[in-house]
């Protein structure tokens, strides 16, 4: 029995009524503690609490995007006037982008970023102001401005893989696959993970996106999402029986960061922000996520407008009564003085992410929203099997206890 082993699988979009579906992984949950998980509001927070066992506020992550006079990308500004000319011809312009947004992301790489990123509906006069949350990746020193899971493992001196596509990070390298489509299914990382988990260690962990990329496209109920659930659910038992064939007793974590919410209504909110009378850059700083928009106004002017068009929409505006409770109240205004949060199943959209397909559903709402919670499976000699639902920052102690870590 190798107890002091572990697998984590990060499946994306796992919603707890897709276990029902997945023969291979219920069989599996009769020897495992497993539940629905409540997440954390915003698209970053959700990853810091696992990672980090901590809420938003502590953790420090909450979007994954801030807008800030100080971005690192300041120097991109220089470039946009070309840009914006070249791509007046009309077959030019999604190349440009994709060009302006890979010489970004070289240029983040070079100062030893681990993160690529790619703002298709984003504005081009906005990128000098964008600046990115994560600069390392989860499990590098330094990652968060507290303590993490992979801290803990370098403590104990403990061996980890961890593959999040395109990154494949080990205690000492940094790898980086070629970030292009043809690599970017769960057939190649399966494929590419099932390599790794021969290597010696102590901790494997992987992340595999298919469910939330199907369920974004096409839908919950669409018969390509229902593929996916199958191909799922014969990974993960591929990956559990590859595991255990090496390190027989080993621990197995398989978890998720949210659930994914059927889209009933899409805001365009961009329409409404162009549409008032003010000059973005000089009057404000914006950005918009699929299910939020925050603003930097840089006036008292331009923030009394904004309040004022952004409130006669079914948008709910995050007070600082609403910021406490769930736990983004910041000291600072990072991710916006002013923000405004979609309610279950409203589509921003256009949006910074996507601007040419609307998603079918969405995921980042609040966290009470029953579509929006998660599942995770935990199969370890440490916990009895049973079902029992959890925050996030829960499974942070789950897996620190199976190797009698402090935290």
């Amino acid at each position: 029995m190798e107890n002091n082993k572990f697998l984590i699988i990060f499946i994306d979009a796992l919603r707890f009524d897709y276990l029902q579906k997945m023969p291979r992984l219920k069989k599996t949950i009769k020897q495992a503690r497993y539940g629905k998980t409540t997440v954390e509001l915003g698209f970053a927070s959700r990853m810091g609490a696992f990672f980090t066992g901590r809420k938003p506020v502590e953790h420090g992550f909450f979007t994954l995007f801030y807008c800030t006079k100080n971005s690192d990308f300041k120097w991109i500004k220089a470039f946009i006037p070309f840009v914006k000319m070249l791509s007046s011809f009309k077959p030019l312009e999604k190349l440009l982008k994709y060009i302006t947004f890979a010489l970004m992301n070289l240029a983040s790489f070079v100062k030893g970023h681990h993160y690529f990123f790619y703002l298709k509906g984003a504005p081009l006069d906005l990128l000098p102001f964008i600046e990115i949350v994560i600069k390392k990746h989860y499990c590098e020193k330094g990652a968060f401005p507290v303590p993490t899971l992979f801290d803990a493992f370098r403590k104990k001196k403990l061996k980890f893989h961890f593959y999040m596509w395109p990154f494949y990070l080990t205690n000492k390298k940094v790898h980086v696959e070629l970030p292009v489509s043809k690599f970017n299914s769960d057939q190649h990382r399966l494929r590419r993970f099932k390599k790794i988990l021969k290597k010696d260690g102590d901790v494997f962990f992987a992340q595999f996106f298919n469910l939330d990329t199907a369920g974004h496209a096409f839908g919950i109920k669409s018969k390509q999402l229902q593929e996916e659930i199958k191909f799922t659910d014969k990974l993960i038992d591929d990956l559990k029986n590859d595991f255990w064939s090496k390190h027989p007793g080993g621990n197995i974590l398989i978890w998720t960061d949210h659930g994914m919410t059927p889209i009933k209504k899409i805001l365009n909110v961009q329409k409404k922000i162009d549409k008032m009378k003010l000059v973005p850059i000089k009057d404000y700083l914006y950005f918009i996520d699929a299910t939020m928009v925050r603003v930097w106004p840089k006036n008292k002017k331009a923030e009394k407008v904004i309040l004022k068009e952004l409130r006669k929409t079914n948008l709910v505006e995050l007070t600082p009564a609403l910021r406490k409770k769930y736990d983004i109240d910041y000291s600072n205004e990072k991710y916006g003085k002013i923000i405004f949060q979609a309610p279950s199943g409203t589509l921003l959209f256009p949006n910074f992410f996507e601007c040419h397909h609307s998603p079918k559903a969405m995921h980042g709402y609040f966290p009470e929203t029953p579509t929006e919670k998660g599942a995770y499976v935990l199969i370890s000699p440490k916990y009895s099997p049973g079902y029992q639902e959890k925050k996030t920052r829960d499974l942070y102690k789950l897996v620190l206890d199976i190797f009698d870590v402090d935290y």
